[in-house]
Order: structure tokens, then sequence, then C-alpha cells
């Protein structure tokens, strides 16, 4: 129960932005965790302990830890330590920007369209292809449609 004194002071002091925006990382993070904590039912882990860890790891976003956690989860035996789990992620940090720089090189080479005459003469190849395979096609008779005609 807050006094009105508190009250007031709530009132004149609004939790700033920052704070706030902390707190939701916070709150992120502890549910990510929740997921590790399950998988490791022996280890008793606490709300300080967990908000120890979601408070050491509030830099890394929430889907890198859930891919870490899938790593550790099936590698470890035992529930990792604040460093490990900072390990992995930095880990599949430095494999993502690889990828990345790699896709960024394909990326980095100019796209050079076929000149017009190019195209009009591809274009009439396949048109010629297209006749040919089609004056060749022979389609059984049909008796039925035969009669009918």
């Amino acid at each position: 129960m807050t006094t009105p004194e508190q009250e007031s002071l709530k009132a004149q002091n609004p939790p700033s932005d920052s704070s706030t925006n902390y707190n939701r990382k916070l709150r992120d993070r502890v549910e990510v965790l929740a997921v590790l904590t399950s998988a490791y039912p022996n280890r008793k882990i606490n709300e300080d302990n967990l908000r120890v860890y979601a408070d050491s790891l509030i830099d890394i976003s929430p889907e890198r830890l859930k891919v870490a956690f899938k790593d550790i989860i099936k590698t470890s035996k035992h529930f990792p330590a604040v460093a490990e789990i900072r390990t992995v992620c930095n880990r599949i940090r430095d494999e993502m920007n690889v990828e990345r720089s790699k896709h960024e090189k394909l990326l980095d080479k100019p796209f050079v369209p076929l000149p017009d005459f190019e195209v009009r003469e591809n274009l009439k190849k396949i048109n010629e292809l297209i006749k040919e395979s089609s004056e060749r096609a022979t389609f059984p008779k049909n008796k039925k449609l035969d009669k009918a005609v």
C-alpha cells in the first residue's frame, strides 16, 4: 500500500523513458531465460539469479539469445555461466557477419543487362523452338470427336 506522499512523488517524477526501456528489456531477457531454465530442471534458479543473468545479458537481443540457448541446450549437460552464454552469442554474431559479408559482396557486383539485340535474338530462338515443337507434336485421334464433327 502506498502512502499519499509516495503517490505524490510518483506523479511528480514519472519513470523516464530510459528506465522504462531498461525494465522492458530486462523483462524480455527473463522471459527468454525461462526457456533455458526449463531445460535444466535440476538446477534451482531463483528470481535474483534470473535478474543477474538478465541484467548481464541485456545488451544481447532476445532473438540471438534464443538461438544461443538452443545451441547450449543441445551441447551442454550443465546450466551455463553468463560468460559461456556470451561466448556462444558472440560466435553466432560472428557467423552471421560472415554470411552477411558474403551476400554483400554478391550485391556489390553491378547488374549488367543484356543488350536489346541479344534479348530480341533470344526471344526469336525461343519462339522458333516453340513453333517447331508444336508442329512436331502429334495428338492421338479421338474417334468420338471425329464422329461428332
